[in-house]
């Protein structure tokens, strides 16, 4: 301590900060130390893949398949082709043998089917006999031959309800039929084939006087019955 209780002035600093001294350099590496590693290189990243677009995965195995199919088609159009090679000639050495006259024979007939007369055919010459038979009935009506014109009346029925057998779509006969019945007095069974005329003839030229007869003969016999 200072004189006087004063405390000890410290010695002023330096003008310039002393130089740092230098670190001591490590010791030099032995002679079976481990070499440095060599750094590291990382490899190239590849780019990447894009995704592929359905569309043209699809289109791409159809253009597969296409090919595929291509290759199949030519295989199926070369054997198609060897076998037609083939067909052409067993084909010429059969005309060869045989002579083209005879093969043709093999495939060509001069048979000939022949169509036969239709139902309403052979229903129409029942239907013109009967109208024969009718009118020989009139005639002998007229010549007082009861007997035989009830024999021609009967025979037109006959015939009539044979054409009838063979179309029973035939209206016209129907009307036949009731004009021959009505003659031999058989007026129900006469209406009955009135009524199945009008039914399948529609456009009958006659249809009034025809429905008339059938409403008079119903008329009649409601009174008849009435009575």
């Amino acid at each position: 301590v200072a004189q006087g209780g004063q405390p000890p002035v410290p010695p002023p600093l330096p003008a310039t900060p002393p130089p740092l001294k230098p670190k001591a350099k490590p010791p030099a590496a032995a002679a079976d130390a481990l070499p440095d590693l060599p750094p590291l290189g990382l490899p190239a990243l590849k780019a990447a893949t894009p995704a592929r677009d359905p569309t043209l995965l699809q289109s791409e195995a159809a253009q597969a398949l296409v090919a595929d199919l291509h290759r199949k088609r030519f295989s199926l159009g070369l054997f198609i082709a060897v076998l037609l090679v083939i067909a052409l000639a067993g084909v010429g050495g059969t005309l060869a043998y045989f002579g083209p006259n005879t093969v043709a024979s093999w495939f060509i007939t001069t048979e000939t089917t022949s169509v036969g007369p239709s139902k309403r055919d052979l229903a129409d010459e029942k239907l013109v006999a009967g109208k024969k038979a009718y009118l020989a009935g009139e005639e002998a009506e007229k010549a007082k031959k009861a007997d035989d014109a009830k024999a021609r009346y009967g025979e037109a029925i006959g015939l009539f309800e044979a054409a009838l057998k063979i179309d029973p779509s035939y209206g016209q006969v129907h009307r036949n039929l009731g004009i021959a019945f009505a003659k031999t007095n058989q007026h129900a069974r006469a209406v009955e084939h009135y009524e199945l005329y009008l039914k399948k003839v529609r456009d009958a030229a006659d249809r009034p006087a025809v429905s008339k007869i059938i409403d008079d003969y119903r008329k009649a016999k409601d009174k008849k019955k009435g009575k």
